[in-house]
């Protein structure tokens, strides 16, 4: 499999963590968001991410890797 899926797996197994991959709805990130602490978005590649501004909105920290246009 992919190398992720190792770090996706042993993630699912921490209490308190969540873990969303593929598309989701703006309300469905708002919503992760609001239930989140921080946003860790541990990107291999990116060319943007609307969960940076939506996570700053909220007043919710973020950790991502600087890739793409990640660190605009």
């Amino acid at each position: 499999g992919k190398p992720e899926a190792g770090a996706e797996a042993a993630l699912r197994g921490l209490p308190q963590a969540a873990s969303h991959l593929g598309w989701q709805s703006e309300a469905e990130l708002v919503a992760h968001i609001d239930w989140s602490d921080i946003v860790a978005l541990p990107f291999a590649s990116a060319t943007q991410s609307g969960m940076i501004p939506l996570s700053n909105a909220r007043a919710r920290p973020v950790i991502a890797t600087p890739v793409g246009g990640v660190p605009e």
